[in-house]
């Protein structure tokens, strides 16, 4: 009988393997729990909280460690006051690591340099345009192009009139009538007088000077052309007159401009206007003359804003004596504005000037009669004026620290008093900006302090926990 033995089974193989799939199931189930720090290592004595993940905001834990997603570092997190949902506190250590700086909000006077670009245009108050004031043929033009320079009384052109010679006509027949009744020793009716006053009338109306008129009373003899002088000085700008051409009343000749005093205009942007005031000085810079500084002020704002380029015209007139400012050149103008405390309320800084509302360039330092027309003199209008606080300097704060939506503008506050850092989002109104500083109307007071750096990180910060922050209502705040 064969012995028959049973060999034992072989368990060296299978218990190997046994043993790699009960590690890899301990690896899998206990491995995010060994990598949290035990009770005895130094994390735990960092005090208790919410802990997050920078990169995974989902995840939430209630000791610090590192994120069981991506391995980093948590970092503490303080729930939301429930009563005020636009706060956010956190820990020094993460408003270190944000970046966040502040600064206090103060009242002071600011400053602003508005830069406006324009041209050099003709005075229109100096422009006068010479017209026929009787039909007739023109045999001569003395001034036959346009930019001559003409002086008052200076001789333009010859006329042939047939009404001018019935005129002299008239008026040598009254002359010598008047003579016939002196001459007889009888006195001159009232009529008579009155008809000889008529006709040089008559003759001055048509454009004869005075000298003119004498001179045909003294000759005694008709004068078939008559000669028109300039009433007015400058440079013929345009000429209508040809020679030998027949004119009728009212036909223009010539357009004269005095160019010895100009306009500057300049194009003010809409978020220039409330730091510009008539009366204020600039300081106009020519490009065809590098180097010369022309000091002026303004004298009128446009009450209409050009809807094609969305800016208003700001009016500055300049000497120009010796005639090197040209109608047309471009020039820059700058207005350092000055926003400040008067009386009556902060207000663009002005000396007391009077003005008069028909000529604006006119400006005195004391009230009175306007030395062009009569008119009584008055105080410049606001036009341009920001209406702060009643006797107190604006409130500041520098420029990065309000976030600036089209409908809103929101600072982030650092609250006194807090055990951590907390910061609120609230709303403000914001003035004119003034160079690197914001001028607040509403929703600060002195003394308070506001982030200036690392604002968009707490807003995000805020965003993420779902507070009320930039990009959502801040319920009135």
């Amino acid at each position: 009988m064969n012995d028959v033995r049973r060999t034992p089974p072989s368990w060296g193989r299978p218990s190997i393997l046994f043993i790699f799939l009960a590690g890899l199931i301990g690896l899998v189930v206990w491995g995010p729990c060994a990598s949290q720090p035990s009770e005895s290592s130094p994390r735990s004595e960092v005090s208790s909280g919410t802990w997050t993940c920078a990169m995974h905001s989902g995840v939430r834990l209630p000791r610090p460690g590192v994120c069981p997603t991506c391995e980093m570092d948590l970092v503490v997190v303080v729930d939301l006051d429930p009563t005020a949902t636009n706060r956010l506190s956190l820990s020094p250590e993460a408003v270190a690591l944000a970046e966040v700086e502040t600064a206090v909000v103060v009242r002071r006077s600011v400053f602003r340099e508005v830069r406006l670009a324009g041209k050099i245009a003709v005075d229109e108050t100096r422009v006068h345009q010479i017209t026929v004031r009787v039909a007739g043929w023109l045999n001569h033009l003395y001034v036959d192009s346009r930019g001559v320079t003409v002086q008052p009384g200076d001789h333009l052109l010859e006329i042939y009139s047939p009404e001018l010679l019935s005129a002299q006509q008239g008026l040598l027949q009254a002359i010598e009538s008047v003579e016939r009744l002196h001459a007889q020793g009888v006195a001159v009716p009232k009529r008579m007088e009155d008809a000889l006053d008529a006709a040089r009338a008559r003759l001055r109306q048509w454009g004869l000077l005075d000298q003119q008129i004498e001179a045909i009373e003294e000759q005694g003899v008709l004068s078939e052309q008559l000669v028109l002088y300039a009433p007015e000085g400058g440079v013929v700008t345009e000429k209508h007159a040809v020679e030998g051409a027949h004119v009728n009343v009212g036909d223009p000749l010539y357009t004269i401009a005095d160019l010895s005093q100009i306009w500057v205009m300049l194009d003010a942007y809409e978020m220039d206007l409330p730091w510009i005031r008539i009366g204020q000085q600039v300081n106009v810079r020519v490009e065809a003359l590098p180097g010369e500084l022309f000091e002026a002020h303004v004298s009128f704002i446009d009450p209409i804003t050009n809807d094609a380029t969305r800016t208003t015209e700001v009016r500055v007139h300049l000497e120009n004596r010796d005639g090197h400012l040209k109608p047309g050149m471009f020039v820059t103008g700058t207005i350092l504005a000055q926003l400040t405390s008067e009386a009556g309320g902060a207000q663009l800084s002005l000396s007391d000037l009077w003005t008069c509302s028909m000529d604006p360039e006119v400006l005195e330092t004391e009230e009175g009669d306007c030395s062009i027309c009569g008119m009584k003199r008055l105080p410049p209008s606001g036009s341009g004026s920001q209406s702060v606080a009643t006797g107190q300097f604006p409130l500041v704060v520098p420029a990065t620290a309000p976030l600036v939506t089209g409908a809103r503008a929101l600072v982030y506050v650092r609250l006194p008093g807090a055990t951590n850092p907390t910061f609120e989002a609230r709303n403000v109104v914001l003035g004119p900006r003034a160079g690197d500083d914001w001028v607040v109307l509403e929703g600060l007071v002195e003394g308070e302090v506001v982030v200036v750096a690392g604002a968009f990180k707490l807003d995000a910060e805020l965003q993420i926990q779902g507070g009320s922050s930039l990009m959502s209502d801040l319920k009135g705040r």
